[in-house]
């Protein structure tokens, strides 16, 4: 017979890693929560900055949809943000979404997506 207290030092760290050992913070906050309007042949640059992370953002890549022709996706290490930049080609309504995760020190990072709009005049 397995006594109580042997048993309950297991049943307590099982339960931890059961339930999570993460402690889940506010949500990311992606700002602007709106793109701008393109337009054709004209260059455009936005920069998407991340905010309400416990740590730094590790990496930011649009996951989702994708992004207008002739423009770039690019993450700014160490600055918890992107820029969306270049000379569109192509008029129309694009839909992307765009995700972010952060390091983890004693607990998992925080992670979270923003779904952007983008329309190309």
């Amino acid at each position: 017979m397995i006594k109580a207290h042997r048993i309950l030092p297991l049943l307590l760290l099982f339960g931890f890693l059961l339930c999570g050992c993460e402690s889940q913070g506010p949500m990311l906050i992606f700002s602007p929560a709106e793109l701008p309007p393109a337009t054709v042949g004209q260059p455009y640059q936005v920069t998407i900055v991340v905010s309400e992370n416990d740590t730094p953002v590790g990496d930011m890549f649009v996951e989702d949809g994708s992004l207008p022709p002739g423009l770039a996706f690019v993450f700014l290490e160490g600055a918890d943000s992107a820029e969306i930049s270049g000379t569109p080609t192509e008029a129309g309504t694009f839909e992307f979404t765009v995700g972010a995760w952060c390091f983890g020190t004693n607990v998992s990072g925080d992670t979270g997506q923003q779904l952007y709009t983008l329309v190309v005049e």
